[in-house]
């Protein structure tokens, strides 16, 4: 482009837009600590036992998806409101805990309310840690890329 006035050249770059593939399916780590994960997929492999291995495999595999985004759905659907709700109810307990500090019943409710949070909170780590590894994998190397392809002559 013409530089005009100024002692700067002007460089217009274009990058060609690529559409993004469709998400695959990624296990989620969190739903490994889920109480109610193992019996769902036992159940699944359960049902599978009168076909031939390999209908046997690919029933297997796409039941994996699908009880796991279940259970996703059902449990894991809004994890911050979920996270707020569980802190906002153990501060409400420790502060009836604080206001009169003997009673048991207090002291357990607490007690329960901090294993919640804490279990939402893993999860919302989890998925945190998952989704960045996931990012890193697919625009990690983006920039060398292009620094690779710089023709030198």
């Amino acid at each position: 482009m013409a530089s005009s006035l100024s002692d700067h050249t002007v460089m217009v770059l274009s990058f060609p837009w690529c559409p993004k593939p469709k998400p695959s399916f990624q296990f989620c780590d969190m739903w490994v600590r889920d109480p109610s994960s193992l019996p769902l997929m036992s159940t699944i492999a359960e049902h599978l036992v009168s076909h031939d291995p390999n209908t046997k495999l690919k029933l297997l595999l796409q039941h994996t998806k699908i009880a796991p985004r279940k259970l996703n759905k059902d449990r894991y659907a809004d994890l911050k409101t979920q996270l707020s709700m569980a802190r906002a109810d153990l501060e409400k307990a420790q502060m009836m805990l604080s206001n009169s500090p003997g009673d048991i019943k207090l002291l357990h409710h607490v007690e329960i309310s901090r294993v919640h949070y804490i279990q939402i909170l893993s999860s919302v780590i989890d998925i945190i840690k998952q989704q960045s590894k996931a990012d890193w994998i697919g625009y990690g190397d983006e920039s060398t890329r292009h620094i690779y392809t710089i023709d030198s002559g």
